[in-house]
C-alpha cells in the first residue's frame, strides 16, 4: 500500500514523481533492508517469482509499484479474478467469430511500414495488404518478424530489449483431494522448486481433484529445461515429499512450459530495472501505422484482461485516425 503512493496512475506509472528512482532499484534492492522476519522476506520472493516469473534481482521496483496501485492500495480490500464457466477459451474463439478474415497457422515472416499502408507476408508467400497492422503477439515472438522498413529506434530498442520471464505449469489430477484430509486449501508457496499451487477444481464438484504447480523465475527457468515427461514426474515426486501417498492416486496430468511454445516464447513481459522509464512510451505509441497490442500494452500486464483491453485501446485509436 505505501507502494502504491509512488505511482500516481497505473496506466503512467513513468509520469510518477520519482519514476526514476524507482525504476532504477530492483525489488531484491528495496526488500534486502525492510526489517521483516527472513521468512516473510523468503515468502514475499516467492510471491514474485509465482507472480511476475523472475527472481527479485530481475525486477523494477516501479513495475512493483505499479501493480500495489492496481491490486494492493487498500490493503483491505479482496481484490479478487474471474474465470468463465465453462472455460475462458471461449473469449478468443468468441472474439474469432466476429471476424470476417481469421487465418490459422500462417506464420507472418515480414511486416513492411509504409506511409499509407503496411504489408504483411508469411511463411507460405501470402501477402495481405492493410490500412493499419496490429502486432499482438508476444515481443518474444514479434523480434524473429523481418521489417525492410526499420521501426524507429525507440521501437527496435523496446523490441530487442524487454524480456519475458519463466513460468511452467503442472496440473496434477488425483483420484481424490487428499489435501482435504490435512485440512489444506491446496495452496502453496514455496522457495524451491514447487514455487506457487492451487486447487483448480475448488468449485467443482466429485472426489477427484486437480492441483495446479506453477513455477516461476530460476525455478521454472530449471523445470523449463526438462521434458514435459520429466517435469511432470519430478513436479509429482516433489509434491509426495511433503504428502507421502499422493502419488499413488495420480490419475492424470498435463504440463506447458511457454518459454518451449514457438508461439509466446516466455511467460509474460517482465519489466527488469530501468524498462518502463525507457520503454512505456514505445509500447503505447505506434510506429507508423504499426500498432503494438497485447497483455504487455495495457495496465493488467500478463492477464487476458490486459490483452483484450490493449486490443481495445489500439482498436480506438486506429478508428480515430480513419
Amino acid at each position: 500500500a505505501h507502494l502504491a503512493n509512488q505511482v500516481q496512475d497505473a496506466e503512467r506509472p513513468n509520469d510518477s514523481p520519482n519514476a526514476a528512482a524507482l525504476d532504477a532499484q530492483s525489488v531484491a534492492q528495496w526488500l534486502a533492508p525492510l526489517p521483516f522476519h527472513p521468512y516473510a522476506k523468503l515468502a514475499f520472493a516467492s510471491r514474485i517469482r509465482a507472480e511476475f516469473t523472475v527472481e527479485p534481482e530481475n525486477f523494477s521496483l516501479l513495475d512493483l509499484a505499479r501493480n500495489s496501485k492496481l491490486y494492493y492500495s487498500n490493503p483491505n480490500e479482496n481484490y479478487k479474478s474471474f474465470r468463465i464457466r465453462g472455460g475462458n477459451d471461449q473469449l478468443p474463439h468468441a472474439i474469432a467469430n466476429l471476424l470476417p478474415d481469421v487465418r490459422l497457422n500462417q506464420r507472418v515472416t515480414s511486416i513492411d511500414i509504409h506511409a499509407d499502408k503496411v504489408i504483411v507476408t508469411t511463411e507460405d508467400k501470402q501477402r495481405i495488404e492493410s490500412d493499419f497492422g496490429l502486432l499482438a503477439t508476444s515481443l518474444a515472438v514479434a523480434k524473429l518478424i523481418h521489417f525492410p522498413t526499420p521501426l524507429p529506434p525507440a521501437h527496435d530498442a523496446m523490441l530487442h530489449e524487454l524480456k519475458y520471464g519463466h513460468i511452467t505449469k503442472v496440473l496434477i489430477q488425483y483420484r481424490k483431494r487428499f489435501w482435504h484430509e490435512h485440512d489444506w486449501a491446496g495452496r502453496l508457496m514455496n522457495d524451491k522448486p514447487l514455487g506457487f499451487s492451487w486447487e483448480a477444481t475448488g468449485e467443482q464438484s466429485g472426489e477427484s481433484g486437480i492441483l495446479t504447480i506453477y513455477t516461476g523465475g530460476a525455478a521454472g527457468e530449471f523445470l523449463t529445461k526438462m521434458s514435459d515427461e520429466d517435469r511432470i514426474n519430478f513436479v509429482i515426486d516433489e509434491v509426495n515429499k511433503y504428502f507421502p501417498e499422493s502419488k499413488k492416486i495420480v490419475m492424470h496430468a498435463e504440463t506447458k512450459a511457454w518459454k518451449n511454445d514457438p508461439n509466446v516464447r516466455g511467460s509474460y513481459l517482465a519489466f527488469q530495472p530501468q524498462d518502463i522509464t525507457k520503454h512505456w512510451d514505445a509500447i503505447y505509441s505506434p510506429a507508423g501505422r504499426l500498432y503494438f497490442a497485447g497483455e504487455y500494452a495495457s495496465q493488467y500486464q500478463g492477464f487476458m484482461e490486459g490483452a483484450v483491453e490493449g486490443g481495445q485501446r489500439v482498436a480506438k485509436q486506429i478508428m480515430q485516425m480513419k
